[in-house]
């Protein structure tokens, strides 16, 4: 029963140590939105950071250069249960959070996106949204777009942009 209970808890903390590697690493990353166009260069500035999403911590990364010089946070996506009750057999709100996906927004507000991820590369699918003024509307309203081209973006060190 011992041995059981210590590969259990082993194999918690290697479960826990392998969502925590999901997250892209820190460093720069080479960028692109299609095979004819230059490189660009992106920076993952931060991967620990937390926020409590329905009473669960989500770690998060922030990125820089996605457009310009912009930091972006990207927060997992999450999914919750929402009857509040314990009829389904769970009764707590937050369920999991995405070891691949997550939606990234602007500190400046400019805007955000969905992507994908792993430990070594982002990929934006193609969708983003814009804010558009309504006639009559006191607030923008958003605009969600499908974009032509996709941006994806490599691990390229931990020093310095690509060349």
């Amino acid at each position: 029963m011992r041995t059981l209970l210590v590969a259990l808890v082993a194999l918690g903390a290697s479960l826990a140590a392998a969502g925590a590697l999901a997250l892209p690493q820190l460093g720069y990353y080479k960028a692109r939105y299609s095979p004819e166009k230059v490189y660009g260069c992106m920076q993952v500035t931060s991967n620990t950071k937390q926020v409590v999403v329905e009473g669960k911590k989500v770690t998060y990364f922030e990125v820089v250069g996605i457009q310009g010089d912009t930091v972006f946070a990207c927060v997992p996506q999450v999914f919750i249960d929402t009857d509040d009750t314990p009829v389904d057999g769970d009764p707590i709100r937050h369920l999991f959070s995405s070891p691949g996906f997550a939606h990234c927004s602007g500190a400046d507000g400019s805007g955000s996106l969905d992507i994908a991820f792993n430990s070594n590369r982002i990929f934006w699918p193609g969708d983003s949204y814009a804010r558009v003024a309504l006639p009559g509307f006191p607030q923008p309203a958003v605009v969600r777009m499908k974009e032509r081209q996709t941006l994806s973006a490599e691990f390229h060190s931990t020093t310095a942009c690509p060349r």
